[in-house]
């Protein structure tokens, strides 16, 4: 009878179980007071006492540590095999103990659906934050090439105004900066500074008869001969055509500029070969000298394109050096003759006759 009873209420109690949704792979189970398996209901199926593999080993020390109610974890059931993370309570008063288990995924699952959005919306934030430094950085990088190209510019548009663009060398622009540099150094070394004044003699008809490709050409070589003649610190400079200044300096001795000059001379002389014509050049030079020649930059530029061109007067192929006080009366020599020439011109001469004396007798005789 007490069979059949116990029989009966694992039954009913069973069918009770089936009516609840535990969903997958979950179960619960009732224990009466001695812990014995009244009904369990897993995986869509019924267990009774008799199919109770016993109580695990989790469960019991689960009621030790909490004899009322308790959590528990079992890594593989011994009906199933499933892992479950197990829930169980004790009814104090009838003694039977319910017992529900539920699978780590349903367990987790809504975590996971939690996680799943926080995972999406750190991706989302990760990306969008990839994103603005992607673009902070390419505008940084923009930026960046912005400054170079304005500074590679700004490079080129100072060689463009500052080297001659067929010879590379320093302009007219750039020459009175280099003229003051060079006469302060002087000045601190106390050498003599010259500053040269090129010019080749008949390059013209040169350009007439080979053409301006050809008399590119020889500038440019003449410019790296007289170059090679120059020590480290010297300046050659194109000024146009064909014009060049040299800015030497370091001299101890007024000797020491004569041998230089006469280098140059010498360096220009030699045929230069264009096109498979050899063509010879001479050059007039004319040279001040500080500090001799204290003036501005831009004085000293012209003292040695007067001087250039004394050297032109004399039958070129020569150098001629810049004296103030002869370059003074040749100043007032010009402007007596111009001056003369306007009272000429606005008739300001008068004719007066002068008497003859005779200085014996006294008498004055009319011319």
């Amino acid at each position: 009878m007490v069979w059949f009873l116990r029989r009966y209420l694992s039954y009913h109690i069973g069918t009770l179980f089936k009516q609840i949704n535990l969903g997958r792979d979950n179960n619960i189970a009732l224990r009466d007071s001695d812990l014995n398996l009244v009904a369990r209901y897993a995986v869509g199926k019924l267990y009774y006492p008799n199919e109770d593999k016993g109580l695990s080993t989790a469960l019991v020390n689960a009621i030790k540590t909490s004899p009322i109610e308790g959590y528990y974890s079992v890594d593989a059931s011994r009906y199933d095999g499933v892992s479950r993370d197990y829930y169980f309570s004790k009814n104090t008063k009838y003694g039977f103990l319910v017992n529900a288990g539920i699978t780590h995924e349903t367990a987790f699952a809504d975590w996971r659906k939690q996680a799943w959005v926080v995972s999406g919306l750190v991706a989302a934030f990760s990306l969008a934050f990839l994103s603005l430094a992607w673009m902070i950085y390419r505008v940084w990088m923009r930026q960046e090439e912005d400054i170079v190209r304005i500074r590679a510019h700004e490079v080129e548009l100072s060689r463009i105004a500052n080297y001659d663009a067929l010879t590379g060398l320093p302009n007219q622009h750039l020459l009175p900066d280099r003229i003051g540099q060079a006469v302060a150094l002087a000045r601190i070394s106390n050498k003599l500074l010259a500053v040269c004044y090129l010019d080749l003699d008949d390059f013209k008809p040169i350009n007439d008869l080979y053409g301006h490709d050809a008399g590119d050409n020889l500038l440019f070589a003449l410019a790296e001969r007289i170059k090679k003649t120059l020590r480290a610190g010297d300046t050659l400079a194109r000024t146009g055509g064909d014009e060049f200044v040299l800015i030497c300096s370091g001299f101890s001795h007024l000797e020491d500029v004569y041998a230089m000059l006469d280098r140059v001379l010498t360096e220009v002389r030699v045929p230069v070969l264009i096109e498979d014509n050899a063509i010879s050049m001479t050059s007039s030079i004319g040279v001040t000298l500080f500090p001799e020649d204290n003036s501005n930059p831009d004085a000293m530029l012209r003292h040695a394109d007067q001087a250039m061109y004394r050297a032109k007067e004399a039958g070129k192929d020569c150098y001629h050096l810049f004296d103030s006080e002869h370059e003074v009366k040749r100043h007032e020599h010009r402007q007596f003759i111009h001056r003369l020439r306007e009272a000429l011109k606005n008739e300001e001469f008068v004719l007066h006759y002068q008497p003859k004396v005779d200085f014996l007798s006294g008498g004055c005789y009319r011319c």
